[in-house]
C-alpha cells in the first residue's frame, strides 16, 4: 500500500513538473524599456520578446505599446516578428535610451529593425 502511494505521488509530481515546464516554454518573455511622455499622459513601452514553439524553436518579435496613464487605454500596439539574425535594437540594454518623446508629447519615436524608426502620433 505504501509503495503504491509513493508511485502515485511520484507520478503526480512528474506530471506537475511537465505542465509547469511546458507553460514556461510557451509563456512569452523578454526585456525592454519604458518612458513616460513629458506631459505625463502616456507611457511608451518597447520590448524584445521570445516564446517557445511546438517544434522546439523560439519565435522572436518586438512589441511596442503606448498606453494612456489615466485610463490604461492602449493607444498603440505594434507586434513585429523577426529572425534571430535580424538587426533589431536590444531594448533591454541598460544605460541606453531607445524611446524618444517629442517635447510636446505629440509623438513618440522608437527604432525598429534595420536602422528604421517608427514614429507614433498620440494626439
Amino acid at each position: 500500500m505504501a509503495r503504491r502511494m509513493a508511485v502515485r505521488i511520484t507520478v503526480s509530481v512528474a506530471a506537475i513538473l511537465v505542465v509547469v515546464a511546458g507553460w514556461l516554454w510557451f509563456f512569452p518573455s523578454g526585456t525592454g524599456e519604458f518612458r513616460h511622455s513629458p506631459d505625463g499622459r502616456f507611457t511608451a513601452h518597447a520590448m524584445n520578446m521570445t516564446t517557445g514553439t511546438i517544434t522546439g524553436g523560439r519565435d522572436r518579435y518586438i512589441k511596442i505599446r503606448v498606453v494612456e496613464g489615466s485610463s490604461g487605454r492602449e493607444v498603440w500596439r505594434i507586434v513585429q516578428g523577426h529572425t534571430a539574425e535580424a538587426d533589431v535594437p536590444d531594448y533591454g540594454t541598460r544605460g541606453k535610451r531607445f524611446i524618444a518623446w517629442a517635447p510636446d508629447s505629440s509623438s513618440v519615436t522608437v527604432p525598429v529593425a534595420d536602422g528604421r524608426e517608427l514614429v507614433l502620433p498620440v494626439r
